[in-house]
């Protein structure tokens, strides 16, 4: 299965939590990574697969890649007009072209 887990519902200090998830435009939630409430993709972010924000009020930038588990900054995401090689990252999974 190639799709990320996304839940608005999440369990903290015995409670749950409902809150949105927001994925500004352009941004990908890659293959099994997982979001969870009031968690938020910046515009042209990207979450690297099997990567997971699994606390609440996370925030990842506009342009970033986070990756890991629990996922944090691994590398700004390339600029589509300036790719023009290829960039085989290690974190978990993420190809993408550089300049």
């Amino acid at each position: 299965v190639n799709h990320a887990f996304v839940s608005p519902i999440t369990m903290r200090w015995g409670c749950i939590e409902l809150g949105p998830i927001r994925m500004g435009s352009g941004a990908v939630a890659h293959p099994r990574s997982t979001l969870v409430a009031s968690n938020i993709l910046g515009s042209h972010a990207q979450l690297g697969c099997l990567s997971s924000l699994h606390a609440p009020n996370v925030i990842v930038p506009d342009g970033q890649v986070w990756s890991g588990a629990p996922a944090r900054f691994s590398h700004d995401a390339c600029p589509e007009a300036k790719c023009n090689r290829m960039l085989m990252g290690t974190d978990l999974g993420y190809i993408g072209f550089h300049s």
